[in-house]
Parts: C-alpha cells; structure tokens; sequence
C-alpha cells in the first residue's frame, strides 16, 4: 500500500522518481569515458552526473523531501537541455547535429529524465506545505507571537 508522505509524495512516486535517476546515472556512465576521450569537459560532466543521480536517488528514496524533488528536476532538465544544445547549435567544440544516430543514442537516458519530471511535477506544483496524511509540512512551525494590546507585548 503506498502512503503519502510530507509533500503528498506517495512512496510509489518517489521509487519511480528513485528509478528515473538511478537509470540516468547509470546511463550516463558507461559513455562517460568515450566523451572523456572525444570532448573533456562533456565526460567530466557526464561522470559528474553518476553520483550526483545515484546519491540523490537514494536520498529521494529515504526522504520525501521538496528540496531533493527540486534538484532532481533541474539536474534532469539541465541533462536535456545539454543533450538537445549537443544535437541542435551545438556545445562549445562539440556539435553532433545532422547525425541521426546521435539523436537516437540519447533517447534511453532522455526517457528516465523526462519520466523523473513527470513524477516531480505534482510534487513541486503542490502549495508549501500541503501534506496529504501522515508526515510533516514542509514550513516551519508557527511561532507564538505576544498580543499586542496585552501588558506584555506592549513593554
């Protein structure tokens, strides 16, 4: 049975959303020592995105936590983005625009990021603080403030 969480983040979501990432590192490290080879800077950015997509996965999977939804959006818009910069006008001394196997190649990991935003949106379109069952808002608790018209809120 899946339960909801501080966002309203069911635990299905966020092990779908855990997946998404999960394939995305994955995917993106076994080419990052070719782009290594081919272009420095993309396979740099390529093995920086293994850990970064496996760490959060496994923080996202333990923690309902609005914060990691929200990197974990823009670390998969910024991968399409890249992608789709790479295949179109091309990077800084890379462009690979015109070859349609370099389009289809990147399909597999466009997939997990755009499945990632998918399960992201409802999460991060919700208003702070708007849980749906057990768990904690995600707002700071309400602070009891002094009545101004009393003795002592006027010292």
């Amino acid at each position: 049975m899946s339960t909801r969480t501080a966002s309203g983040a069911s635990d299905l979501r966020r092990g779908a959303a855990a997946a998404c990432l999960i394939g995305a590192g994955l995917l993106h490290g076994f080419i990052t020592l070719e782009y290594v080879n081919e272009k420095l800077y993309i396979g740099l950015l390529f093995g920086l995105s293994v850990p970064l997509c496996i760490g959060l996965a496994a923080y996202l999977w333990q923690h309902d936590d609005r914060r990691a939804w929200l990197l974990g959006a823009a670390l998969s818009a910024g991968m399409i983005v890249g992608f789709l910069v790479s295949r179109t006008t091309g990077l800084p001394g890379f462009n690979e625009s015109g070859v349609w196997a370099h389009w289809t190649e990147g399909f597999p990991a466009l997939a997990t990021e755009i499945g990632f935003l998918v399960a992201a949106a409802p999460v991060l379109t919700a208003p702070l603080g708007a849980a749906q069952g057990p768990g904690q808002p995600l707002r700071g608790p309400r602070i009891a403030r002094p009545d101004r018209g009393s003795a002592a809120g006027a010292r």
